[in-house]
């Protein structure tokens, strides 16, 4: 049982402290004043991009040095036309240094970006 308890305990700390860094290490975060683009500098060369009206609730979560993530529901494009439970999932920039800066500048063009829609 100790054993098994153990190898839990180890694979959350993997993937806390080694893993989840290397992977906002190799992300990079773009907004513009139509979309937002998530940009993997993996292998894979991952480039991920979501219309701004497209986004749902947008959480901040940051902790007392100022850094922390944004996070965000975006349609799966797969069900974009009907009501699914599968139909949203998440997305967000995480390891942000000055997240509340990026969190308004988020909030800012989603808001142009509703205002430009309406006129």
């Amino acid at each position: 049982m100790a054993a098994l308890l153990l190898v839990f305990v180890l694979a959350w700390v993997i993937k806390t402290f080694i893993l989840d860094p290397r992977k906002t290490a190799i992300s990079v975060y773009f907004i513009t004043d139509q979309r937002v683009v998530i940009a993997s500098k993996k292998l894979s060369r991952e480039l991920k991009d979501f219309d701004l009206e497209d986004l749902l609730p947008i959480k901040l979560e940051k902790d007392k040095s100022g850094s922390g993530s944004i996070s965000f529901a975006v349609p799966d494009q797969r069900y974009k036309n009907r009501a699914h439970p599968l139909s949203l999932y998440s997305e967000s920039f995480e390891a942000i240094e000055d997240v509340d800066r990026v969190f308004l500048i988020l909030e800012g063009a989603v808001r142009s970006r509703e205002q430009a829609r309406k006129k």
